[in-house]
């Protein structure tokens, strides 16, 4: 114990090495193997400061010891397995857990190599098919990695990641420190492509759970990595992305300056589903600085285009849009056609994010009629939804 530093994790290695032998091999084993830890111990004695006014071990030992053992148990492991720990080590350190798929996909191993480096104390469980290393362990394999490709396998995986799961909140919640971790390597790298496509994708996830700050970072990246790459599309995506931060933080100058770049960008490059979007999100900026000629017409403009090109999500975003203005322009049996009509296509799209708008707008106008009891099923089910999402904003 003394030689470790009494660390949890150096007896846990000690431990697993020492019941390997015992467990799988002859008596003669166990006694060699206590024969390297005697070995260990006098090299740390030789290699840790002496101190005479304490009689506690230095600062240093601790560290120094752990990570001996940590060398003893790697060094007693097949080479498979001491790459396959240098790969994971791309990860975030506990307490930040990963999938089993990722590990796999990232360090390009079987599974059999994950139990090899579990049963030796390397690699822990984290609840059911999730694994987490020790940030020491993580800092000594890191040290040693060599092999380039797993920085593009990690982007590549959690690229496809966001692809497959843009909706699945609970999942991207889980796997959130690992993709910032893959976006900090595609933009290093200046893996382009791929940071675009994946920032873009979880933006909007950013956005729902209030998390403004990393948002605008990781949209920052991805817009310098379109003007790098002469991308009009990734562009005005990110134009859009950035104006909607700043719209949720109620600077609506800055955030009607960004959508109308990103309206330009769109126009001239025929982005037709880009324009809708960006039509939708510039009507409401211009009606909250009061301009309502300007939002109808940016609202009218976009659901006419949303209906040409038969995109119902988009419809819905317009009809909300539309009906928002019209009730300003206190036409409100007009507006309350348009959000009735928007909140049917939202359910029949299940679309939960415009339901819970839709649901919240239509129990506003209720209350200001005064007819709080009218009001009252559609901030229940709205606020219903909300929890479910865990929508911050909602």
């Amino acid at each position: 114990m003394g030689a470790v530093g009494g660390l949890p994790l150096a007896l846990t290695l000690v431990g697993r090495y020492l019941w390997s032998h015992f467990y799988k091999d002859q008596p003669y084993r166990l006694s060699a193997a206590l024969s390297t830890l005697q070995s260990i111990e006098e090299l740390l004695r030789l290699t840790q400061p002496a101190s005479a006014s304490h009689t506690a071990m230095p600062a240093e030992a601790p560290l120094s010891s752990l990570q001996a053992v940590i060398n003893m148990s790697d060094q007693h492991v097949a080479k498979q397995a001491q790459d396959t720990l240098r790969a994971l080590s791309i990860f975030p350190s506990k307490p930040n857990s990963f999938p089993e798929e990722a590990a796999l996909a990232v360090a390009h191993t079987p599974v059999e190599t994950l139990d090899t480096l579990a049963d030796a104390g390397l690699l822990e469980g984290s609840g059911a098919g999730r694994y987490t290393l020790h940030q020491t362990i993580a800092d000594y394999a890191r040290l040693q990695r060599t092999d380039t490709l797993v920085e593009e396998r990690m982007v590549s995986f959690f690229t496809l990641f966001l692809a497959t799961h843009a909706t699945d909140y609970n999942a991207l919640e889980r796997e959130t420190d690992n993709i910032l971790a893959a976006f900090q390597i595609a933009y290093e790298r200046k893996m382009s492509e791929q940071l675009l496509r994946g920032v873009v994708t979880f933006a909007l996830y950013l956005e729902v759970r209030g998390h403004y700050s990393i948002a605008e970072t990781q949209l920052v990246r991805a817009r310098q990595a379109a003007l790098d790459a002469a991308d009009q599309a990734g562009l005005a995506f990110t134009l859009l992305h950035l104006g909607r931060i700043a719209e949720r933080r109620g600077v609506l100058n800055q955030a009607e300056q960004l959508y109308s770049e990103g309206l330009t960008v769109a126009r001239q490059s025929q982005l037709r589903t880009t324009l809708v979007d960006l039509l939708a999100n510039l009507s409401e900026v211009v009606l909250n600085l009061g301009e309502y000629g300007r939002a109808e017409q940016y609202a009218q403009e976009g659901l006419d285009l949303a209906r040409e090109l038969g995109d119902q999500q988009r419809m819905c975003v317009l009809l909300k849009s539309l009906a928002e203005v019209i009730d300003c322009h206190g036409q409100f049996e007009r507006g309350d056609e348009l959000y009735r009509e928007g909140l049917a296509l939202a359910r029949e799209i299940d679309d939960r994010e415009m339901m819970c708008l839709y649901l919240q707008n239509i129990g506003a106008k209720a209350s200001k009629r005064g007819k709080h009891e009218q009001a009252m099923p559609y901030y229940q089910e709205g606020l219903s939804l909300a929890r479910q999402m865990r929508h911050r904003q909602r």
